[in-house]
């Protein structure tokens, strides 16, 4: 990490970067005035402001299973890659999860040039899998890209505004695919490179190009298998919801509906986007900087949250799937904030995440609170959500 005091924050590419990878690094004039909150959030307002006056070298080790880390990782994992059609296409709209990158360019992927495990990756782009190591160069990298690029005073600041904009970028479009047809982009870190860019992340390629299959979906007809086209409606089973009622028809020779489909590739998402990526990554940084284990966590909370509440699909069908995958989710990432409903001026709904860790953007050089943070009453956060276009 770059011993030099943090600047301003970046310039226009920094500040177009960071507005793409989520508000957990974006503050607004109504986000500066916070006002007391009461009962829970009165606590973990308290929490987030000592773990913020906590010095790093006195916060607690994280826990040994906390999660592999780089060659470290558990393998057989059941996981294995059905490659996408051939082509190497190298820019950022290509076909790997085509419906969700059609939801904005937070959830565009490109493929590297290459083939046969060779890759043009370019001295601008990092290897995720080499993000896990605290003691790596690439992780550095990150990081002071973060501190530089924010005017964070601090180290453990930087992570935990990093780690925010990480998962709320690198990762959203496996968690939003799932959402929309139970598709599981291949987005574990050994598969993915990143661009840094200052506040944020500037691009997201994937080494190869593929949709993961694995156990949880062996039994399953092909026709629904990840690497088919988006699976069809399959079969009497009552959908969650008023709007897969309809998608939840027989399909010939299959008794799987889209319900029970995203039901079995859920631990598929869980392993790939958070046991083989985030988690360890929020690891890394805690081990790195000392940042709190359990605010790195709410950023990743805060991230993948994002990737629902950024999207286009309709509000009531994404609170659902935020229900589902966060019900279980490892690290207790359900634990560390909501997501809630507001209307926008002109009367349409939107879904919003508001936190219960603070990300201390507030330290940085914006020295604004971000839209969601604790440190700012509930109501005070909804209204402020409502306001917006």
């Amino acid at each position: 990490m770059s011993a030099a005091p943090g600047g301003a924050v970046g310039g226009a590419g920094g500040a177009a970067a960071g507005a793409a990878a989520g508000d957990a690094a974006m503050g607004d004039p109504a986000d500066a005035a916070g006002t007391e909150a009461a009962g829970t959030e009165a606590a973990e307002t308290q929490a987030a402001q000592t773990d913020a006056a906590v010095p790093d070298a006195a916060l607690p080790d994280a826990p040994a299973d906390a999660g592999g880390t780089g060659s470290d990782a558990p393998s057989g994992t059941g996981m294995t890659g059905a490659d996408a059609p051939s082509g190497t296409a190298a820019d950022m709209t290509g076909p790997p999860a085509p419906e969700a990158a059609a939801h904005g360019p937070r959830y565009a992927l490109g493929q590297v040039s290459g083939t046969g495990g060779s890759w043009a990756t370019g001295p601008d782009l990092l290897p995720a899998d080499r993000l896990l190591d605290p003691g790596s160069q690439e992780l550095d990298r990150l990081l002071t890209s973060e501190y530089e690029g924010s005017g964070h005073r601090t180290a453990h600041a930087a992570a935990l505004t990093l780690i925010a904009v990480y998962a709320g970028r690198v990762t959203a479009a496996a968690v939003l695919q799932w959402a929309l047809d139970g598709r599981v982009p291949d987005l574990r870190a050994e598969n993915v490179l990143v661009r840094p860019s200052g506040h944020g992340i500037g691009g997201v390629w994937l080494r190869r190009n593929r949709m993961l299959t694995g156990a949880a979906t062996a039994g399953l007809p092909a026709a629904v298998r990840p690497g088919a086209a988006a699976p069809a409606a399959l079969c009497g089973h009552v959908g969650t919801s008023a709007g897969e009622q309809a998608s939840a028809r027989p399909g010939p020779g299959s008794s799987t509906c889209l319900p029970c489909f995203r039901a079995a590739t859920l631990p598929l998402l869980h392993r790939a986007v958070l046991d083989e990526h985030l988690l360890p990554l929020a690891d890394a940084l805690h081990r790195r900087t000392r940042a709190g284990l359990r605010q790195l966590r709410g950023g990743v909370a805060h991230g993948c949250a994002t990737a629902l509440c950024a999207s286009q699909a309709d509000p009531d069908e994404l609170a659902l799937r935020w229900d589902e995958f966060s019900a279980r989710a490892p690290g207790g990432i359900g634990q560390l904030g909501e997501v809630a409903r507001v209307r926008r001026p002109d009367g349409t709904p939107r879904l919003v995440y508001l936190r219960r860790t603070c990300c201390l953007y507030y330290t940085s050089a914006e020295a604004v609170r971000c839209a969601s943070c604790c440190l700012t009453g509930r109501a005070e956060r909804l209204r402020a959500y409502a306001a917006r276009a």
